[in-house]
C-alpha cells in the first residue's frame, strides 16, 4: 500500500485474501458433501467481499499507522460474527463490512483524507 496507495494497493492484496479463504467454502460439509450452488455462491460472496474487505483493512492500518494488532482485531470480530450461531447463514459479516466502510471513508472525507491514496505518513518500515 505504501508503494501504490490505499486502494490500488487493496486490490493487489484481494486476489490473495481470496485464495487464502477460499478452502472454508468445505469447513461445513467437506469436500465431498459440499454441493456446487453452494461452492458457487460462496465464491461469488468471497470474491466480492475480499476487496472491500481488505479496503477496510487498508483504511484501519493506515489510521492506526500500521497497527497489526488493530487489524487482527477487525478480522477476528468479523470472523466471530461470522460463526454466530444465533444467525443462521452467517452472512451478518457482509453488511458489517459494507456499514464500517461507509463510516470510515466518511470520517475520512470529513477530516480531508483521501480514500484512494497515500495521505498520512508511510506505514512503518518492517526492517528496524
Amino acid at each position: 500500500m505504501d508503494r501504490h496507495g490505499l486502494l490500488a494497493g487493496s486490490l493487489l492484496t484481494a486476489p490473495a485474501f481470496f485464495a487464502i479463504h477460499w478452502p472454508l467454502v468445505f469447513e461445513e460439509h467437506g469436500l465431498r458433501h459440499t454441493s456446487i450452488g453452494y461452492a458457487v455462491g460462496y465464491f461469488t460472496i468471497l470474491g466480492a467481499l475480499a476487496p472491500a474487505f481488505r479496503y477496510l483493512i487498508g483504511m484501519v492500518l493506515y489510521q492506526t499507522r500500521g497497527s497489526v494488532l488493530a487489524a487482527g482485531l477487525l478480522h477476528g470480530s468479523l470472523n466471530a460474527a461470522g460463526a454466530m450461531a444465533v444467525v443462521p447463514n452467517a452472512c451478518q459479516h457482509i453488511p458489517a463490512v459494507v456499514m464500517l466502510l461507509a463510516i470510515l471513508a466518511a470520517a475520512r472525507a470529513r477530516h480531508g483524507l483521501t480514500l484512494v491514496g497515500r495521505s498520512v505518513a508511510p506505514l512503518p518500515s518492517r526492517s528496524g
